[in-house]
């Protein structure tokens, strides 16, 4: 689930994207049905983040930001697709059984 508008993650310079890369503050990435990287390709990259980059996270790894935003389809009504699935939920699910 994306509900970005034209929002995607960028960073200042190629030294910024070394630094996530390096201190794995990479928190997602958007990558293919087999966990392959998008390689920026739509759809599999919606938004064409930079290096598929989908969240990060700080030092401590006790925050993370999201692109995409699951939140915006936890109930059927949200599913732009007009189904039945609750797209979002599996994130929020597997967050839970994570920390339980």
């Amino acid at each position: 689930p994306v509900a970005h508008g034209e929002g995607n993650f960028q960073v200042r310079d190629e030294a910024t994207l070394t630094d996530l890369e390096t201190n794995n503050l990479t928190a997602f990435r958007y990558v293919d049905g087999d966990g392959q990287p998008a390689n920026g390709l739509y759809p599999l990259n919606p938004n064409g983040s930079i290096a598929d980059i989908a969240g990060i996270c700080n030092r401590r790894g006790n925050v993370v930001g999201l692109m995409p935003h699951p939140e915006d389809h936890v109930v059927p009504l949200q599913n732009p697709l007009g189904e039945n699935g609750r797209l979002g939920l599996a994130l929020f699910t597997a967050f839970v059984q994570a920390m339980s």
